[in-house]
């Protein structure tokens, strides 16, 4: 049964992809990772992406079905076959991937019944990857003109990301997520230098963005909210690989912020799923309440 505990609706738009690993294939993409624990936590998430008419595409669709994922909106390709990533887990803190050009979801196609979807929904989930390819980049331009509360997850795959858009996404956007590597980046393109602080106060005015989160790995994470600076620990925990970590702390806090918790619960839980997610293999493990519960409990 479908779990819709919030009454509240969100759209992830993006890549879905299968992760090649020395041990198998699993299901992957940020936008896909976000849009399955959005589902698990009680939100009623729907897709927007397109995969190829294919085994893989097929086997897909399936997986997120099983997760209660909408996947109406996910359109098929006769074209261009549904994207395969290589991904090296040797260093388990630092994983990298080598994708597949050009996939199904580069040509994602604006309808007029997917652009009803994104303006009926309470938040619009995207990234910077799937902006790599002009179609897409376009679809989703599109999208963002007519999106209510806009969340970007800037989640640079080199090389498949440039200064233009990223810097066009930032001014779009509410709330824009990003990890250390990544603030300093786009900062050094502005030659804007200081401390991790004041690189987000100066990212935060330049861009009029209502919050930004800061993702630091091990160290936990900080959320800038107005004038505010919020910070919370890491949760102590034996990591088994990272894959989709970045990816429930978000849907984690998504979910917070449409239940009007405070800044510091919605850190502090976005940071124990994180955790939790870590000590398992995978983007998208099942995981227990209890779990996050527990860890919570032991340092908070």
């Amino acid at each position: 049964m479908k779990n819709n505990a919030l009454n509240k609706k969100a759209v992830c738009f993006g890549e879905v992809l299968w992760d090649i690993t020395p041990e198998g294939r699993t299901p992957g993409g940020a936008p896909m990772n976000v849009a399955a624990h959005l589902q698990n936590l009680g939100v009623d998430v729907t897709l927007i992406s397109r995969i190829g008419s294919d085994k893989l595409g097929s086997e897909l669709e399936s997986y997120l079905k099983n997760k209660y994922v909408n996947t109406q909106f996910i359109q098929r390709d006769e074209f261009h076959s549904t994207c395969k990533v290589q991904a090296d887990t040797s260093d388990k803190e630092n994983v990298k991937y080598i994708f597949d050009t050009p996939t199904a979801w580069d040509f994602i196609e604006v309808t007029e019944r997917n652009k009803q979807l994104v303006k009926e929904a309470d938040v619009f989930v995207f990234g910077s990857l799937a902006s790599r390819d002009d179609h897409s980049r376009k679809a989703l331009l599109e999208f963002l003109d007519i999106a209510k509360y806009k969340v970007f997850d800037v989640n640079f795959r080199s090389p498949f990301y440039e200064k233009e858009y990223v810097k066009l996404f930032l001014g779009k956007c509410n709330l824009a997520k990003m990890n250390e590597d990544e603030l300093e980046v786009i900062c050094r393109w502005f030659n804007f230098y200081g401390t991790e602080e004041e690189q987000l106060r100066y990212l935060r005015r330049k861009f009029k963005l209502e919050s930004i989160c800061l993702t630091k790995g091990a160290e936990g994470a900080w959320l800038l909210e107005g004038e505010n600076l919020y910070k919370q620990d890491g949760f102590p925990i034996e990591v088994v690989d990272t894959i989709g970590a970045g990816d429930s702390f978000l849907a984690t806090y998504i979910t917070m912020w449409m239940q009007d918790k405070d800044p510091e619960a919605r850190l502090t839980n976005a940071c124990a799923v994180g955790a939790v997610v870590s000590a398992f293999k995978g983007a998208n493990p099942k995981i227990k309440v209890d779990d996050i519960f527990t860890i919570m409990a032991q340092y908070t």
